[in-house]
C-alpha cells in the first residue's frame, strides 16, 4: 500500500507510485529524500505523459475481424536420416505452415542471458505447475508494449519501473523460495522471457542489470532442471519388423503430439525437445550435474562456527557471500558463483577467490584470535557477545553493590550529624551546666551521639545526675565549705552541683608533719 514500509524495506511512493527503498531510517526516508524531490517530479511527469498518449482501446476491439495469415517463406530443415536409406526420423518441429506468422530478430542479436533463460524454460519438467492469474509471474503476462512511455529509454525504464517490478516478483537478493514462484505456461515463465525480450531487445535495456537481477533465478532454474532427463528417439529404419505404412503412421502420430515450439535461425534442436509430449516408455539416459560446494570455511579447533562466525556483520557490513551450515561444515557461496565448479575440483573460481576477501581474512583473524572489547557489537559472534554480557553483568552487580553500601554509609552519616546538631542545640540551650563530666562520663560509657542526647536529656530534667567530679568541682566545693561552713557547702551541692559535704570531707588532705633534726633550709623545703 502506499506510504506502507514492506518487510524488504521498501514503500510506494503516494505521488509517483515508485517502490523507493527506505534504508534502515523508515519511512520517514520517503518524506525526507523523495517525496517533492527531482526524482519523485520527473517520475509523475513521465507518468502523466503516458496516460495521455496511451491508446484508448476498447473492449469491441476483440470483436473485430483478425486479418488473415501470411504463409511463411521459411521451411523446416530437412531431417538428417540414419545410415539406411528407408530409416524415418520423427519430426521435432512442426512444419512451417504452423509455426507463428509475426516478425521476429534474429537469436545473434538478442543478449546471451536471454538465449540462457529460454533454454533452461523449455526444460522445466512437467512437476512445476502451470501459472494461474494469482501467481507473481503474471504481470509479465501482458503487453509490454503498453505498460511505458514508448519516449523512455532503457535506463529511464530500469530506473522507472522494471527494477521494482523484478525485485516485486524475485525477491531482494536470496531471501525468497523461487521454486514456489517458478511456474510454467503463458502466465508463468513463458510471458516472462517475453517480457525480457522485449524491453532488453526492443528498449535498449542494458543486459548487465538484468542479468545480476536473474542469478538467484538461474541457480534455481539450473536446479529444477539438473534431474530433467531427455529422450532418446529411436529412429525407425529398414531393420525394423515395420512396414512402410506402419513407418508413416508412427511418424504422423509423433509428429501430432509435438508441442508448438518457435523457430529462430539459430534453434539447438536437441536442447529444445519438449519431453513432456513423449511417452513414457522411452529409453531414458540421466547425467548427473556436479555443483559448486563453495567456500568451507576453516573452524578453530574446539569451536563451532555457530558460536564463532560474527552472523551480525551481514547486516552491516554486507559481505559479497552468503552462508550455509550443514553437519557442522560451514560454507561460503559467492554472490556471482554460478554453481558451475572448475575442472576437476569441487568449486567454482568466484567462491574460491573469497580466500583472498579482505573481509573474510579479517574474520578469521579475528576467529583465531580474538574480537577486542572495545570493537562493535556486530563484529562478535555469539560466544564474545556471550562473555562481554557476562561482563557487563559483573561490573553492572558490582556497581550496583557498590552504590547501594555508599547509600547506606552516606544514610547513617546524614543521621549522626543530625544528631550531633541536635546535641549543639542542647548545649546551647543551658538546660544543663556541666555539659562536660555529662559527656566526660558517657565516653566512658562507650555511649555515641544518641546517648550523649539521652544522658543530657535526663539530666536536664532532673533525672539523672552525673557523680563524677573534677578536681576543680573538689576545690571549690572545699573552698565554699572552708568559708562558709556545712550550710553554704550543702547549699552549692544543690544548687551547683559540687560535690556533697560527705564528699568534700573524704577529699580534705591535711599536710604530714615532717620532724626535722636541724632548722630547715629552703632546698630542702622546695624538696619537699
Amino acid at each position: 500500500a502506499p506510504g506502507v514500509i514492506d518487510a524488504n524495506g521498501f514503500a510506494i511512493c503516494p505521488d509517483c507510485d515508485t517502490n523507493v527503498n527506505c534504508g534502515k531510517v523508515g519511512i520517514s526516508n520517503l518524506e525526507k529524500r523523495h517525496r517533492g524531490k527531482k526524482v519523485c517530479l520527473d517520475q509523475i511527469a513521465r507518468r502523466d505523459k503516458s496516460a495521455r498518449t496511451k491508446k484508448n482501446t476498447s473492449i469491441l476491439s476483440f470483436l473485430q475481424p483478425k486479418p488473415a495469415r501470411v504463409p511463411s517463406t521459411v521451411t523446416a530443415p530437412s531431417l538428417i536420416g540414419g545410415s539406411g536409406s528407408s530409416s524415418t526420423w520423427a519430426p521435432l518441429i512442426r512444419s512451417a505452415e504452423t509455426l507463428p506468422d509475426r516478425p521476429r530478430r534474429a537469436t545473434s542479436e538478442r543478449a546471451p542471458v536471454i538465449q540462457k533463460l529460454r533454454n533452461l524454460v523449455l526444460r522445466l519438467p512437467t512437476s512445476v505447475l502451470v501459472a494461474v492469474s494469482d501467481d507473481a509471474l503474471a504481470i509479465f503476462s501482458g503487453n509490454p508494449e503498453q505498460t511505458v512511455d514508448p519516449q523512455m529509454d532503457g535506463d529511464e525504464i530500469w530506473e522507472g519501473m522494471m527494477n521494482s517490478t523484478l525485485k516485486r516478483a524475485l525477491g531482494w537478493g536470496r531471501e525468497l523460495d523461487l521454486t514456489g514462484v517458478v511456474r510454467r505456461g503463458a502466465l508463468g515463465m513463458d510471458g516472462f522471457v517475453k517480457f525480457l525480450d522485449y524491453f532488453m531487445t526492443e528498449r535498449g535495456v542494458s543486459a548487465e542489470r538484468v542479468e545480476g537481477k536473474l542469478e538467484y533465478l538461474f541457480e534455481t532454474l539450473a536446479k529444477m532442471t539438473a534431474e530433467v532427463t531427455l529422450p532418446l528417439i529411436t529412429p525407425v529404419g529398414v531393420d525394423n519388423e515395420m512396414d512402410p505404412a506402419s513407418v508413416r503412421a508412427v511418424a504422423s502420430s509423433q509428429a501430432d503430439e509435438q508441442p508448438h515450439i518457435e523457430v529462430t535461425e539459430t534453434i539447438n534442436i536437441p536442447t529444445t525437445i519438449d519431453v513432456d509430449a513423449l511417452p513414457d516408455d522411452v529409453v531414458v539416459s540421466s547425467r548427473q550435474r556436479s555443483t559448486c560446494t563453495g567456500y568451507h570455511l576453516p573452524i578453530p579447533d574446539g569451536q563451532s562456527p555457530h558460536s564463532t562466525y560474527p552472523f551480525a556483520l551481514h547486516d552491516s557490513v554486507n559481505p559479497p557471500w552468503d552462508y550455509s551450515v550443514v553437519n557442522g561444515v560451514m560454507s561460503l557461496v559467492a554472490r556471482g558463483c554460478d554453481g558451475t565448479p572448475m575442472k576437476g575440483r569441487e568449486i567454482c573460481r568466484k567462491c574460491e577467490n573469497l580466500e583472498n576477501n579482505m573481509t573474510l581474512t579479517g574474520i578469521l583473524s579475528r576467529m583465531k584470535d580474538g574480537v577486542h572489547e572495545n570493537a562493535p557489537f556486530a563484529y562478535h559472534p555469539f560466544s564474545g557477545m556471550v562473555e562481554v554480557l557476562h561482563r557487563k553483568s559483573a561490573q553492572i552487580k558490582h556497581l550496583r553493590l557498590r552504590g547501594l553500601n555508599q547509600a547506606r554509609k552516606l544514610l547513617v552519616q546524614a543521621t549522626a550529624l543530625s544528631d550531633h546538631k541536635r546535641f549543639a542545640l542542647a548545649i546551647a540551650s543551658g538546660a544543663f551546666e556541666r555539659v562536660g563530666r555529662l559527656v566526660s562520663i558517657a565516653l566512658k560509657q562507650r555511649r555515641g551521639i544518641r546517648g550523649i542526647l539521652t544522658l543530657y536529656d535526663a539530666a536536664a530534667k532532673g533525672i539523672y545526675k552525673p557523680k563524677s567530679y573534677t578536681e576543680e568541682d573538689d576545690m571549690r566545693g572545699l573552698l565554699l565549705w572552708r568559708l562558709g561552713g556545712n550550710r553554704i557547702a550543702h547549699i552549692a551541692h544543690r544548687a551547683l552541683g559540687l560535690p556533697g559535704l560527705t564528699t568534700l570531707r573524704n577529699r580534705s588532705i591535711m599536710p604530714p608533719l615532717i620532724t626535722s633534726p636541724s632548722m630547715p633550709t629552703t632546698s630542702w623545703q622546695l624538696h619537699i
